[in-house]
C-alpha cells in the first residue's frame, strides 16, 4: 500500500531533505540562483515536507511575520505532480495553521502560471503581477470563509490511504 506522510520537519535530515526538493525545482528546474533561493530565512521559518513511500517529494516552508503568515517555497518534484501531493501538502498547512493562527492573514506569493491551484484552494488574487527571480507571481490570499471547506475535502479525500504528522 502507498503511503504519503506529511509532516513538519522535526530533524536536521527532515529539513535538509526539503532544502533537497527545493534545490532540484527551484535551482536546477526553474534556473533560479542559489543565493536567491537560499535566503537565508529558512532559520527563522517552520518546515513541511511530504514522503510518498519514505522518499522526499515535496515542501514548503511558513513564516510569521508583520503582514501575516506566509506560505513560501512550496514544491512537488516533477515526477510527482499531477496526483494531489501538492493538494494534500497545502491543506494540511491550512489546518496547521488555523490551529496556531486563527485570525491571522494567511498569504503566498504564486508564481503566475500556478494561480489556479492555489485558487481552488481558496486563495484570491491581490494586487498586480510582479517579478520574483525573474518569474512573474501575484499576490494571494486566503479567504476565511474557504478555510473549513479545504480540510473538510481534504479529510474526504485522502483519509482512508494517508498518514498524517509523526
Amino acid at each position: 500500500m502507498s503511503r504519503l506522510l506529511v509532516k513538519e520537519a522535526e530533524t536536521q535530515k527532515e529539513i535538509g531533505d526539503a532544502l533537497q526538493i527545493r534545490r532540484k525545482v527551484f535551482v536546477e528546474e526553474q534556473n533560479i540562483t542559489e543565493e536567491v533561493e537560499l535566503d537565508g530565512k529558512d532559520k527563522e521559518a517552520e518546515h513541511i515536507v511530504a514522503y510518498f513511500n519514505n522518499v522526499p517529494i515535496g515542501c514548503a516552508r511558513i513564516r510569521h511575520i508583520d503582514r501575516g503568515v506566509k506560505i513560501e517555497r512550496m514544491a512537488v518534484l516533477n515526477e510527482y505532480r499531477g496526483r494531489g501531493f501538492g493538494r494534500f501538502m497545502l491543506n494540511y498547512m491550512l489546518a496547521l495553521l488555523k490551529r496556531r493562527y486563527p485570525k491571522e492573514r494567511i498569504y503566498l506569493h504564486s508564481q503566475k502560471n500556478v494561480g489556479d491551484f492555489y485558487k481552488k484552494a481558496g486563495f484570491v488574487e491581490k494586487g498586480k503581477i510582479f517579478y520574483e527571480a525573474g518569474i512573474p507571481h501575484v499576490m494571494m490570499v486566503l479567504e476565511r470563509k474557504k478555510r473549513l471547506l479545504s480540510i473538510g475535502k481534504m479529510l474526504r479525500e485522502w483519509a482512508a490511504n494517508l498518514v498524517i504528522g509523526s
